[in-house]
């Protein structure tokens, strides 16, 4: 079982380590669908308050009257094929660890994971960005809710070569009902650009003053469609048996929400096989989505 794990996760990275040096520029589309039901993608040559002028792949460069406009709409992303593929509004991170990206200023998303984890994320610059969230565990009674968790994650990220390499730092600094303070700083570094990239992280826990074992991260994302990533993050602690979380699933991209689910892996596990399935949502917010 631990072989074939592993096994899968070198393959995984292996494909995604052999394409990092692609990249292609993301630019800001404009779809214009016009009153006579035709839809056109370009990017803006030139506008005033009678016309706009678009560069489509197909067409070349059209000039479309206002008055002709039904609607209209902005994304960005690339042109392949005649097609739109979106940018991928949730590239700073694989299921939930981060990766050296940071979101740009003014973008932001909510995540919520099996009902219960609860963040939101903004980018103040290009940067620097604060997640928080809570676990809503005064939902189930007074009991609980004195446990509470709340968390905020800063993160900075530090592009080294653009689209190839980039470092990010940050920590998650949170409290369950402000009794039990935690402390997880972390530090990773990104080889590859936003669609298709292999992070190594490291980092440790700080509990009321006491600190435990370091544990190590190594996580992947690849592009294999319009709407598609596979994705990978895994999970090294450093106790005496070495404790092992691995990950493989998928995330589906569309213009207004994002999909993560696949399978959590714990080993070792003595009970034999045990999966755990995960499930996730993002809303993007804030401009260009």
């Amino acid at each position: 079982m631990k072989k074939t794990f592993f096994l899968s996760l070198i393959l995984f990275f292996s494909i995604s380590l052999s394409s990092v040096l692609y990249a292609q520029e993301e630019k800001t589309f404009v779809t214009v669908n016009t009153v006579d039901g035709n839809q056109y993608t370009g990017t803006v040559v030139s506008e005033n308050a009678e016309f706009i002028e678009l560069n489509t792949e197909a067409l070349g460069v059209l000039k479309i009257m206002k008055s002709n406009i039904e609607s209209r709409s902005e994304a960005r992303g690339k042109m392949r094929d005649g097609k739109l593929w979106l940018d991928n509004t949730q590239s700073t991170r694989y299921f939930w660890a981060p990766n050296g990206y940071n979101l740009r200023k003014g973008e932001g998303y909510y995540q919520n994971i099996l009902v219960f984890w609860n963040q939101a994320s903004y980018g103040f610059t290009d940067n620097f960005s604060v997640g928080a969230g809570i676990i809503p565990l005064f939902l189930f009674g007074k009991e609980t809710a004195e446990y509470t968790p709340f968390f905020v994650i800063p993160k900075f990220s530090i592009p080294i070569m653009k689209d190839k390499l980039n470092v990010g730092l940050g920590a998650v600094v949170g409290t369950a009902g402000f009794q039990n303070f935690l402390a997880l700083p972390f530090g990773v570094l990104t080889i590859g650009n936003r669609e298709k990239n292999l992070t190594f992280g490291a980092g440790g826990f700080f509990l009321e003053g006491e600190n435990s074992d370091p544990f190590f991260t190594v996580s992947g994302m690849l592009r294999v469609s319009r709407n598609t990533y596979l994705m990978s993050e895994n999970y090294f602690v450093t106790t005496p048996d070495l404790q092992t979380v691995v990950s493989l699933g998928a995330r589906s991209i569309f213009r207004r929400v994002s999909i993560d689910y696949g399978l959590v892996f714990p080993l070792p596990n003595d009970s034999g096989i045990f999966a755990m399935p995960f499930l996730g949502i993002s809303i993007p917010f804030g401009k260009k989505i």
